[in-house]
């Protein structure tokens, strides 16, 4: 019976030294011919791939977005603001002065690229149109300032992008 216990043993220990064989063998197996070269070095990237591009920085991690107003979105806003102008209304965050609707004293303090100043106030655009507009990614929005629409990122209060003058 001893013999019979010492031959299970052997048969269970030759098992699992060969599951363990091929186990490491699948482990140590080449990667294949397409692993790897779907994207490009960094230097090798053209400028026409860089346009449009916004680099943002959180620590070590670099994230590149490529977000902006299509023309059917500009044309959206325009629209609306000329129809705005034309019946007597001035957009959110603006105020009427001498029959026309001006930014309330403020120059332009933005800059794309750059993050809006911590003072800066700025209104969230009507529904009516915001509904009309492309949908952002999570984490932006639009909003206006003085008669210019921008896409911000929420987080960081980076400006995207502009449509400036709409009421100029």
């Amino acid at each position: 019976m001893g013999e019979i216990v010492m031959k299970m043993q052997r048969n269970i220990i030759i098992a699992a030294l060969s599951l363990a064989g091929l186990l490491s063998q699948s482990a140590l197996a080449d990667k294949p011919e397409w692993a790897g070269k779907h994207g490009r070095g960094k230097g090798e990237q053209t400028q026409q791939q860089d346009a449009g591009r916004q680099n943002y920085r959180g620590g070590d991690a670099q994230l590149n977005i490529s977000l902006s107003f299509s023309s059917h979105d500009r044309q959206i806003l325009s629209d609306y603001y000329q129809s705005q102008q034309r019946a007597g209304h001035c957009p959110p965050g603006l105020a009427k002065k001498n029959a026309q609707c001006m930014p309330p004293g403020q120059l332009k303090k933005w800059q794309r690229g750059q993050a809006l100043p911590g003072d800066l106030r700025y209104s969230e655009l009507p529904p009516d149109i915001y509904r009309r507009l492309a949908p952002l990614p999570a984490g932006h929005r639009y909003v206006t300032i003085a008669g210019d629409v921008l896409i911000i990122a929420t987080a960081t209060r980076m400006v995207i992008d502009a449509v400036e003058g709409l009421l100029r």
